[in-house]
This record gives structure tokens, C-alpha cells and sequence, in this order.
């Protein structure tokens, strides 16, 4: 049986996000069909088409709650999809914890979001880079080797003559704050003033924290504001419903400046 183009359009969604539900997969690549039945039956034929095919597997569990809905499937590649279209050495997939996966899906939703906003009209996806290939090493103090390790890299652009970088941070409330400000925003602060990024992307991307509430955004901003030695105007915070709205502001915003 011979694959389609988008056959392997998934499995390089799935090369980049490792593990997604059911429900990103229809969103990712069967929005455009007559209705959402239509979309939701093409979708368990084409998936199970690749299972059968031994190019994807499903975890043996599946995860409550994804996307705010049932029970999903959570789908990855198997030695064999990991392969097509590659050079590299195929990934070893072990059975993720709930709290690892859980934080690997919401990245997926949020660059899902930016996707469907684009679809929309509402800014263009430039670049959007997940770990590891999104990691930054540098020297720290002492000329050692330092890894800064953002959830995410993206460059998005409300309209044509400017462009948005941000580091993404996916926060699940599962990190302390004290964590938070002294290793991550920590890390950060001394990347900035290396200089590296400034030369390698043409300006320092924002740090973009996204986390689940309001409430929690007031409490990751007060502490990064009463911590030593963070500059606070590189970081920024949403949620994931509002990442969209947050990022065409930051394009507005620069625009009438």
C-alpha cells in the first residue's frame, strides 16, 4: 500500500512532537474536510491504515482529558515511521509518564493554536522548534558548558514587516518558583548577555511563560520581579487560550511604537 503526501506530512508532525493525541491529528491534518464527522471518520481510517502498516503505534494507555474532552488515543512512530524520510537513527520510544506526556501534548496544542491562527489570517508561522533542536549552549561562568533548554522556539508575524522570536516555557504548575527563577529565568538572563542569540536570530526572542491560569502567571511574575539580577522586560506570560491574542498584541504593539 503506497502512502499519500499526507500519510507523510503526519509522520513528520509526529517526528517533531513525538507523541500526539487523536484529536491534534484531526486538527493538524483533516481540518479541511465537509464536517466534523466526515474529518473524525477520516482520521481512525488513515490512523489505523499506519498502524497496520507498523509506521505508528498507539501507547497502551490512553490519556483522560485531552484537550478539555474524553479519553484519547496518544499516537507516536514506530522504528519503522521513524525511518521514512529520515537519515537519522531512529528514536527509542519507552512509555512516558503522565506528567511528561501531559507537558509533550501541550506544546503540541500550542503550536497547534498558532497553525489554526494562521489558517485564520491572523499571523503567519515562521519557525516553530522543538527540543532538543531548540536547545542553546553557551559558556557559562568559569568557561563551562551551559544548555539552556526552552520548551520551544518560535517566530511568528501578525503582518509582513515584523516578526516575533520567543523561547517557549510551558508551565503545568508542576515547578517550583523558587525552580522557576533561579535555574530557568536564571539561565536566560546569562544566554542575553552572551550576545550569541543577537547574532544568530537578529535580536533576543521573548520569554514567553505560558501557564494554566491567571493566578499562577501573577505568581511566576512576582517572583521573577523579586529576584536578584532578572531584567524583566525579556519576559512576557499567557495562557495557552490566549497565546494567539498575546502574540498579534506584541505585533501591534511594536508596530505603533
Amino acid at each position: 500500500m503506497s502512502l499519500t503526501e499526507r500519510d507523510f506530512r503526519i509522520i513528520r508532525t509526529l517526528k517533531q512532537h513525538r507523541f500526539l493525541s487523536t484529536n491534534h491529528l484531526e486538527r493538524w491534518h483533516f481540518f479541511d474536510h465537509a464536517s466534523p464527522l466526515s474529518a473524525a471518520r477520516s482520521t481512525r481510517r488513515v490512523l489505523a491504515k499506519l498502524k497496520r502498516l507498523g509506521i505508528i503505534t498507539a501507547l497502551p494507555r490512553t490519556l483522560g482529558g485531552v484537550n478539555g474532552g474524553s479519553s484519547q488515543h496518544v499516537w507516536h512512530l514506530t522504528p519503522v515511521g521513524e525511518r521514512l524520510g529520515s537519515s537519522r537513527t531512529e528514536r527509542r520510544v519507552r512509555e512516558p509518564s503522565t506528567a511528561f506526556l501531559k507537558h509533550e501534548l501541550g506544546v503540541a496544542g500550542i503550536h497547534l493554536s498558532l497553525i489554526e491562527a494562521e489558517r485564520a489570517g491572523k499571523l503567519k508561522v515562521i519557525d516553530f522548534t522543538t527540543e532538543p533542536r531548540c536547545w542553546r549552549p553557551f559558556l557559562g561562568a568559569g568557561g563551562s558548558l551551559v544548555m539552556l533548554k526552552p520548551d520551544f522556539f518560535a517566530i511568528v508575524a501578525a503582518h509582513a514587516d515584523w516578526e516575533t522570536l520567543v523561547f517557549g516555557e510551558y508551565d503545568r504548575s508542576t515547578e517550583s518558583l523558587k525552580t522557576i527563577a533561579k535555574k530557568k529565568a536564571d539561565a536566560y538572563e546569562a544566554y542575553w548577555r552572551t550576545g550569541i542569540e543577537d547574532k544568530r536570530s537578529g535580536g533576543f526572542p521573548q520569554v514567553l511563560w505560558i501557564a494554566p491560569d491567571n493566578e499562577r502567571i501573577t505568581r511566576i511574575r512576582r517572583e521573577l520581579g523579586r529576584t536578584a539580577g532578572v531584567t524583566m522586560a525579556l519576559h512576557a506570560f499567557t495562557t495557552p487560550d490566549d497565546i494567539v491574542k498575546k502574540l498579534t498584541a506584541e505585533n501591534r504593539e511594536a508596530d505603533h511604537a
